[in-house]
């Protein structure tokens, strides 16, 4: 079975998504990273987005189940998260929320269950090196890479069966855009 990408919105995920959102194959330039539900956050809790000038623009709900909250974020002020909606606007998520936690690219990337990727263009090799040996095609199918460590611009592969787990490197990013697809769900 084929892990389910990310959903076409930036701001909701849901577990029916087949389509690639902004968060992947793009440019990551000047984004400081993703903001996340957190560990404390309660199914259907609202989570009010602000526009510049103080009013809420719009309120997040229902990121329970088979619902991811991802929307990049921009930068930061003292008291908000600038993050891009759906619609390509920019609205504030306020800090002091114990419902959302900002993480950095490689954060995230450790936090989803598998990423897809060009394996002709960026093959798994034996160590995170461009010049280093290919790692040979599993002689059994491979359903999921599941991401494991992050060291600089390359990510550390686990795949395979339980009994016969390989490792390898790809590259997750090129200079300042994504080179993997995120997978939430299996």
């Amino acid at each position: 079975m084929e892990p389910k990408p990310l959903a076409t919105t930036n701001a909701v995920v849901s577990s029916n998504a087949t389509h690639q959102t902004d968060l992947q194959q793009q440019k990551i330039a000047g984004a400081i990273g993703i903001i996340t539900g957190s560990p404390l956050y309660v199914d259907a809790s609202p989570i009010p987005v602000y526009h510049s000038n103080g009013e809420v623009l719009t309120t997040l709900t229902q990121f329970g189940g088979d619902n991811i909250l991802a929307l990049k974020c921009l930068h930061q002020t003292a008291t908000h998260y600038a993050v891009w909606l759906e619609d390509q606007q920019l609205g504030y998520l306020p800090k002091n929320s114990d419902q959302i936690q900002l993480q950095t690219w490689e954060q995230h990337i450790l936090t989803v269950f598998a990423v897809s990727f060009n394996s002709t263009d960026n093959p798994i090799r034996s160590r995170p090196d461009v010049r280093a040996e290919k790692s040979p095609t599993p002689t059994q199918e491979v359903y999921y890479y599941m991401p494991h460590r992050i060291m600089g611009s390359w990510l550390q592969l686990k795949y395979g069966p339980e009994n016969d787990r390989h490792y390898g490197w790809i590259q997750w990013k090129s200079g300042e855009t994504l080179l993997i697809d995120l997978h939430y769900f299996a």
